[in-house]
């Protein structure tokens, strides 16, 4: 298994896109936004989201930790919805078939 990290600061609008790749299946997927500020939900509101993954927005809770195990995903394509800290850090796990 080997490990991609893309380490914050990352902005709103941008993109990280990993293409299907020959032999290659990303098995895992982590965010984590430390120090992350309480968000306020307001009546009608629902909260805002901190990244779409394959075109599924998500928002990390409050733990500041949102993981997939066990996935199966051939590409990924991530869109950072809001500004996120420095601190923030997206660990994407993948296995190569012929090794």
């Amino acid at each position: 298994m080997k490990l991609i990290q893309y380490t914050g600061p990352f902005t709103a609008g941008q993109t990280i896109t990993i293409p299907a790749q020959i032999d290659y299946t990303y098995v895992h997927i982590g965010f984590q936004i430390p120090k992350r500020q309480p968000v306020k939900l307001t009546d009608g509101t629902a909260l805002p989201v901190d990244f779409t993954l394959n075109d599924k927005k998500y928002r990390v809770n409050d733990t500041g930790i949102l993981e997939f195990d066990e996935t199966s995903e051939s590409s990924i394509n991530i869109k950072i919805e809001r500004d996120l800290p420095w601190e923030s850090t997206i660990d994407i796990a993948y296995n190569v078939a012929s090794q």
